[in-house]
């Protein structure tokens, strides 16, 4: 096997798009296709953390312009990262991984803040694991040069 097709990148990037076409296309709310690309990407953060050699994982998670979706949508987003980082921050920590959160703040619950702020304050001494980047608040464009530039 060609050796491109068996390297580990050392850092790894994912785009969360979709969430909502996906619970359409099976007669689905919204909310059953954001819950589903979240538990997706607990278990592809899991395998990350594990031995398989990434060093670094970004996650473009919310754009600017899913603040311009239904408010409801929005807030069963933001209950959706409240509620969990607080439980991935615990598992980060454990598996010895730090994370540092990008993007800008401006626009988020503070109980997202809040979450954020303690997931990064609990891990912020980690070394050994890999480094959890998850980006909330920004611009789509960026998403697709930064996906450009980063081959």
């Amino acid at each position: 096997m060609p050796e491109a097709l068996t390297r580990i990148p050392t850092h790894a990037a994912i785009i969360v798009d979709g969430n909502r076409r996906w619970a359409k296309n099976r007669g689905l709310p919204a909310s059953f296709g954001h819950k589903a690309g979240f538990d997706r990407l607990k278990e592809i953060t899991r395998y990350a953390v594990g031995d398989c050699g990434i060093k670094v994982l970004s996650l473009y998670v919310f754009s600017t312009e899913n603040f311009a979706r239904d408010a409801k949508e929005v807030g069963y987003l933001m209950d959706l990262f409240a509620n969990n980082f607080r439980t991935i921050a615990e598992e980060m920590n454990e598996r010895d991984c730090q994370v540092l959160f990008s993007g800008r703040r401006e626009g988020l619950q503070q109980r997202v803040l809040d979450a954020m702020d303690y997931m990064m304050d609990l891990t912020k001494d980690n070394k050994t694991g890999i480094e959890l980047l998850p980006e909330l608040w920004f611009p789509r464009r960026a998403d697709r040069c930064h996906a450009r530039h980063c081959r």
